[in-house]
């Protein structure tokens, strides 16, 4: 027989870190959705200089790997009026990196995440700027990565973007996030 158990009693027994960091990641996750819809998507803050950032290093990593000229324009979508930055070569648009695939969504996840821990600003400050170049570099690479795949018409490269590239980052953005729970917990 399964025993109906009340939301607020299931709450109270929780453990009480375990309760203070859903809340804390609760109020994390409003506060940024909320600034981020009504201040800076409508401006495109971090966005535009993000997705720019992301797509200049991977026609770098392109153009200087493979010697290839690679060339970035900033284009729009018709219909939503979105902004992306395209990568070209030989007259060819190989990657379109719109604003939803420049990294700034898993950033904000993974420092969030390490916020809802109690402040400890002498190791989380470290976590926080190596976690977040990682995720700048990685994105560039992944992107390169598709870049290459798209020039040289790779039949896995649609495959690869929804689910290879994707489980890699989520991957190594997790094994960091495990580091440096062990260590807070002292397991």
């Amino acid at each position: 027989m399964i025993k109906n158990i009340a939301p607020t009693s299931f709450i109270k027994q929780m453990p009480a870190d375990t309760r203070a960091f859903l809340v804390k990641a609760l109020i994390i996750f409003l506060a940024w959705k909320l600034l981020y819809h009504l201040v800076l998507f409508p401006v495109r803050i971090p966005d535009q200089q993000l997705t720019f950032a992301t797509a200049s290093a991977a026609a770098f990593l392109y153009s200087n790997l493979m010697d290839e000229k690679m060339i970035i324009t900033e284009e729009k979508v018709n219909k939503q009026g979105m902004s992306y930055i395209a990568v070209h070569a030989e007259g060819k648009k190989l990657v379109a990196i719109a604003d939803s695939c420049n990294g700034l969504e898993l950033i904000v996840l993974y420092i969030g995440f390490l916020c809802c821990f109690p402040p400890n600003l002498k190791r989380q400050l470290p976590y926080i700027m190596f976690g977040t170049i990682a995720v700048v570099v990685l994105n560039a690479f992944r992107c390169y990565g598709l870049t290459w795949m798209y020039m040289h018409n790779f039949p896995l490269a649609d495959f690869f973007h929804k689910y290879i590239f994707k489980m890699a980052i989520y991957g190594i953005v997790f094994t960091i996030w495990l580091k440096y729970s062990k260590r807070h917990l002292h397991v």
